[in-house]
């Protein structure tokens, strides 16, 4: 799991660069380019926290449970 999250932030990050160049080259400015890629991303985790229960919590509790729970 360890090593899927790794590839994860490997392959956004790449993206997120690569983004940022291409952005960078259409507006004529790297930085520019650079601010609304963080921007995005900054937005995308406050809504990730903002549904953190229903995203993440309820999901691995039904998760477990199925696994704990499997046999019987």
């Amino acid at each position: 799991m360890m090593v899927i999250l790794m590839l994860g932030a490997i392959v956004l990050a790449a993206f997120a660069f690569g983004t940022v160049l291409l952005l960078g080259d259409l507006i004529g400015s790297w930085a520019a380019a650079a601010f609304m890629i963080g921007g995005i991303f900054l937005i995308s985790l406050a809504v990730m926290l903002f549904f953190w229960r229903s995203l993440f919590l309820n999901v691995f509790v039904k998760l477990f449970i199925g696994i704990f729970y499997e046999n019987e």
